[in-house]
């Protein structure tokens, strides 16, 4: 909006616009230059900005699959043996193996391995597998449960309450 006190400013006539190329000074055709330049390598460090988010990118998705893949082997590995181990993680946690020496070029496990070196764990430390009986001693006793039998010659309370009437 204009106020009263302005005067429109004139447009140009139409002689007076640069329609030629070559009518512009050589000065501003440098600047001109200049600036394509700027824009140019912008665009292209823009570029290289793109690609190198995306590579990070893809790589922190890579590590992710990676990761889900080693725990789905690992679950794998554990099923296969869990037949021979109590808690088939003692494997790789007591017995120090490592996943990867029973993977073969594909990565599937070579379960035939796997159950061997369960095996001997078990053969190691027996209290690790699953036919596991701990052997108690025929003559322990701790004191707690249903006995068959009193123990002989102890008194029983009707004994003893009939033994102090006759006493009185």
């Amino acid at each position: 909006m204009t106020t009263p006190n302005e005067a429109p400013t004139p447009e140009p006539a139409a002689e007076d616009t640069i329609t030629d190329i070559d009518a512009v000074p050589e000065s501003d055709t440098d600047q001109l230059d200049t600036i394509d330049a700027d824009t140019e390598q912008d665009s292209v460090n823009g570029e290289a900005a793109k690609r190198r988010r995306q590579l990070r990118e893809a790589q922190t998705e890579l590590a992710a699959v990676r990761d889900q893949l080693a725990t789905y082997q690992r679950r794998h590995a554990e099923q296969v043996i869990s037949d021979v181990l109590t808690t088939p993680a003692d494997l790789f946690d007591i017995g120090q193996a490592d996943l990867a020496d029973f993977l073969d070029d594909n990565g599937d496990i070579r379960t035939d391995e796997l159950r061997a070196a369960a095996t001997t764990l078990v053969e190691q430390r027996p209290q690790l597998g699953t036919n596991y009986q701990p052997t108690w001693p025929a003559h322990a006793d701790f004191g707690i449960g249903v006995r068959s039998q009193s123990a002989p010659g102890a008194p029983t309370w009707s004994k003893v309450l009939s033994d102090q009437r006759r006493r009185q």
